[in-house]
């Protein structure tokens, strides 16, 4: 596998992991990186079987110059570890965490991380961690998580979650998201970490108010 040190990331592309027709699709658009997903996009009866199809997916496509990243389950859920241990090997370049809500959150899901590496034969440290910043809880302890000592290189934003978890409505103008954005860019620069990642379009057949949405996150220091 590719260095993902080495590589800069302009582009991330979710997609469910059980979804062959999706999962087939994502390859073909030209993303800086892969992610799929185990959490949200799929349901608990299937969760298992999806660990499965993510092994399937990436390692039957090695070298393809694309970043393969899988979205675990969050850490307050039974399916974050064993989702790691399955996941995890050398097809893989990182790990997307979401919920993340303090430094110890993530101290755990280095600990599994770094026993899924070493159970592998993979040099512990090797895989990317990126954990996703989508509660009130987790803004807060943006600064914790960023210099918390850990192998994260940058965070990641969920909008979605975060203004559910506020009772907010998230308009097109996105001026809720103001805070958030500003405390996560503020955290990473702190934490001398890249420009955090902003958070998805939920509107993905509006294509105005995608650019629009990602001027407002260049506007507060996000990188992509």
């Amino acid at each position: 596998m590719t260095d993902s040190t080495a590589i800069p990331l302009r582009s991330f592309l979710f997609t469910p992991a059980n979804h062959p027709r999706r999962v087939e699709k994502v390859f073909e658009v030209g993303a800086d990186a892969v992610i799929l997903d185990l959490e949200d996009a799929v349901a608990i009866s299937e969760k298992a079987a999806a660990r499965e199809c993510v092994v399937d997916a990436f390692s039957a496509r090695p070298n393809s110059g694309t970043q393969y990243y899988v979205r675990v389950n969050s850490l307050d859920t039974p399916y974050c570890e064993d989702d790691i241990k399955a996941a995890v090997g050398p097809w893989l370049h990182g790990v997307v965490l979401p919920k993340v809500e303090s430094g110890s959150c993530l101290n755990r899901a280095e600990q599994w991380l770094a026993a899924a590496e070493a159970a592998c034969g993979m040099p512990v440290g090797q895989l990317d961690l990126m954990p996703i910043i989508e509660t009130a809880a987790g803004v807060e302890s943006a600064k914790e998580i960023a210099t918390t000592n850990s192998r994260i290189r940058r965070m990641a934003f969920g909008g979605g979650d975060y203004t559910l978890d506020l009772n907010y409505e998230w308009n097109a103008d996105e001026a809720v998201l103001a805070y958030a954005r500003s405390k996560l860019s503020h955290a990473a620069r702190l934490g001398d970490l890249e420009p955090p990642i902003d958070t998805v379009v939920l509107q993905i057949r509006d294509d105005d108010r995608f650019v629009e949405s990602a001027r407002y996150g260049k506007q507060f220091g996000f990188g992509r």
